[in-house]
């Protein structure tokens, strides 16, 4: 009992001598004061464009892929589980594909369990996902189509525009993209060595990128190839394919894919680890929690704001928006991010009151006290029980009647 209630009480201290509520969280993550701090946190993030957090039935959505519509309307996500669909005005969920319980007529074992990456097909009415092994594609919406299962394993990164899908497909060592044309269900291998992202361009090429090089197919035949800077995997391909964004120690470089150069730098605090572009922007991730925007033609910072409390893992760009996920996906918040976000429908936590005791406790807390109970906490904890038990013993005993002599 005194190990807790000390441990509350040094909450109850770290919440009122807070520098800002990320401290609090960052010391306290499952703090009496976290509802509190969640609420102040999204207070100050509203003001960088924080729109929602992601939110399905049972919690926060995990998303590991997403796709936006071409009006910046709506968005699909891939939680590994189910494909989600999504109002970028208000971050309410639209539908859901995919169920836990699989439809026995599915033969999951040969289409495969949930769902890596999810993309829009043919102008946003139909959605394809990826399974996650055995691999294969399946289609939701009309017309409907039976899934098309992948030969091999190590299927990543999918893509879409109009009735095409391009997936990375790296086994051992062979490394190349797939391109699917989803209406005949024709598929095209494109060996490409260490292939890492794809990407389809606005006119319908598709791009390859590696460390070394980009590679340009059209209909399944290379166009062309473009030098890679080559010093470490890329982080992403712009909305446009024109720009693939590579770490560099703690900054990300934006490297003109079409003219084989850099054309901007994005400097973080902390190692960058998720980033992606849209229109001029570059939005980099870090590993403090932090996004920075930039623009590629004037070099200037545009945005900073705090995210998450953990690292950014993943960002996704849109027309008008931007997902942002922490904790590998766990947590995951939408931004609308070129313009305020008027009308925004962030639930606020209701406030949690400490009790009576942590209130008097603050009176007599001793940190000393508190350090010496947290490194003798289970004997304690030993002693207590115990005791409850010994003193339990002692009022049975009194309270027994005695027979009268």
């Amino acid at each position: 009992m005194a190990p807790s209630f000390l441990q509350s009480v040094e909450d109850e201290r770290a919440w009122r001598g807070r520098r800002d509520a990320v401290e609090y969280l960052e010391a306290w993550p499952g703090g009496w004061r976290r509802p509190e701090a969640i609420a102040e946190v999204e207070a100050e993030q509203r003001k960088h464009g924080f729109v929602s957090q992601l939110r399905v039935a049972s919690g926060p959505a995990p998303v590991h892929s997403a796709d936006f519509t071409a009006d910046g309307a709506e968005a699909v996500t891939a939680d590994g589980i189910q494909v989600s669909r999504w109002s970028l005005d208000t971050g309410a969920l639209l539908a859901q594909y995919g169920g836990r319980k699989r439809n026995r007529a599915e033969e999951p074992t040969k289409y495969g369990f949930g769902f890596l990456s999810a993309g829009l097909l043919d102008g946003g009415r139909r959605i394809v996902a990826l399974t996650n092994g055995p691999h294969s594609l399946q289609t939701f919406g009309e017309p409907a189509a039976p899934p098309l299962v992948l030969p091999g394993d190590g299927y990543e990164g999918l893509t879409t525009q109009g009735s095409l899908a391009a997936l990375v497909h790296s086994v051992q060592d062979r490394d190349e993209a797939v391109l699917v044309n989803m209406a005949d269900r024709r598929t095209t291998a494109l060996p490409h060595p260490e292939v890492t992202m794809v990407r389809f361009a606005p006119n319908g090429d598709l791009l390859t990128v590696s460390r070394r090089e980009g590679r340009w197919w059209r209909n399944g035949r290379l166009e062309r190839t473009a030098p890679m800077p080559g010093m470490a995997e890329p982080l992403g391909i712009s909305a446009d394919a024109r720009l693939v964004l590579v770490p560099d120690g703690q900054a990300v470089i934006a490297w003109n894919i079409d003219r084989g150069k850099e054309v901007g730098r994005v400097r973080v605090a902390g190692e960058p680890v998720s980033a992606c572009s849209c229109g001029d922007s570059v939005y980099v991730g870090a590993q403090t929690g932090e996004v920075m925007a930039q623009s590629v033609t004037s070099g200037q910072v545009t945005a900073t704001f705090r995210a998450h409390v953990t690292a950014v893992n993943r960002l996704f760009c849109g027309p008008e928006h931007l997902i942002s996920a922490a904790n590998n996906g766990g947590d995951t918040r939408l931004w609308r991010v070129n313009k305020a976000a008027s009308g925004a429908v962030a639930t606020t936590p209701a406030a949690r009151v400490p009790g009576w005791m942590v209130e008097q406790g603050l009176r007599f807390h001793s940190p000393g006290v508190a350090e010496f109970v947290r490194e003798y906490e289970e004997t304690f904890q030993l002693g207590g029980l115990l005791g409850i038990g010994a003193v339990g013993l002692l009022a049975y005993w009194t309270a027994r009647r005695r027979p009268s002599s």
